[in-house]
């Protein structure tokens, strides 16, 4: 960790790192449910009380890493309150509880933000430990930066990013994406405004299927949307998970049935390492890479053509 203007502390790349690799993980210092039981001050009790608990259970190392974290906060009567708020990391849900989780981490809750993030956290439940994996190349000293903004900002335009992130963390948002001209923000607002509206319910496969039994279609028009959005995202550095599942699949599913075995693989090889960025493992599409040939999808336009022909 080291220095930033401006920005309190920072981590900074030890080593080059390829998209998937992992930069650092750590266990946290606290877990604690998103959302305590109560109303107004009550609630304010209750966090107070186990929050009181936590710190007085915890070696003094820990708790001392806790207490020097940024609060942004700082007015709030809670202090400790406005540490959760500024360093929390969404874990999702924990077996056996109801509710969201967050956790808070020594070095990696400091990782600044940037609305094109190198990088990206992800929970480990079976190591219970937070991780962070590179989103792209990373070259040696360069900062690494995580997105602070909620799923439903991420792909807004400048001015609802840096209101978001001004709300919830007191400071006006430099990052390089936010820094460009007025001219070059206007097509990074645009090429955000085309992902939002690119959202795909990547297990609905019924508009592959339709393009397969269709000869009037092209063979290359199915694709060349997804195409383009995967060429959008990675130019925006903004991989919306939602988009990039659906689209990715597409690619997959529809070069599979041309028989297209070094598109497959290319955009096959891409979902598995974005897989393992969000989710810590790549869901099976490495197996998929190694053989495409055996999956489902593979020939099903080019044997429904023949069949026509010979029919």
């Amino acid at each position: 960790m080291n220095p930033v203007e401006g920005a309190g502390l920072g981590m900074f790349a030890k080593q080059d790192f390829q998209l998937g690799d992992l930069i650092t993980q750590e266990a946290p210092l606290i877990v604690m449910p998103q959302a305590i039981p109560g109303i107004g001050k009550e609630a304010d009790a209750h966090f107070s009380h186990v929050l009181a608990q936590m710190l007085d259970t915890m070696p003094p190392e820990n708790r001392n890493a806790f207490l020097s974290l940024e609060n942004c906060k700082a007015t709030e009567d809670i202090v400790h309150h406005g540490i959760i708020e500024t360093n929390a990391l969404g874990i999702g849900v924990l077996p056996g509880h109801n509710g969201q989780f967050l956790c808070i981490c020594k070095d990696i809750s400091r990782i600044n933000h940037s609305c094109s993030p190198n990088a990206q956290p992800c929970w480990d439940l079976d190591s219970f430990s937070m991780s962070v994996r590179a989103l792209r190349h990373i070259v040696v000293g360069e900062q690494i930066c995580i997105s602070y903004l909620s799923k439903s900002s991420f792909t807004a335009d400048r001015k609802g990013r840096r209101k978001e992130l001004s709300d919830d963390y007191n400071f006006l948002c430099t990052c390089s994406t936010c820094a460009l001209s007025e001219n070059e923000i206007k097509t990074s607002d645009w090429r955000r405004s085309i992902i939002a509206a690119s959202h795909t319910n990547p297990n609905d496969d019924n508009d592959v299927k339709l393009w397969i039994a269709t000869p009037a279609l092209l063979d290359d028009g199915f694709t060349l949307r997804s195409e383009l959005l995967i060429k959008i995202m990675q130019e925006e550095q903004c991989w919306e998970e939602e988009v990039w599942r659906a689209h990715l699949q597409r690619l997959y599913q529809a070069h599979a049935a041309l028989e297209n075995e070094e598109e497959v693989r290319k955009w096959v090889s891409l979902a598995a390492a974005l897989t393992i960025v969000f989710a810590g493992d790549d869901e099976g599409w490495s197996d998929v890479a190694m053989e495409p040939q055996q999956t489902n999808w593979w020939g099903l336009r080019r044997k429904l053509m023949q069949q026509r022909a010979s029919g």
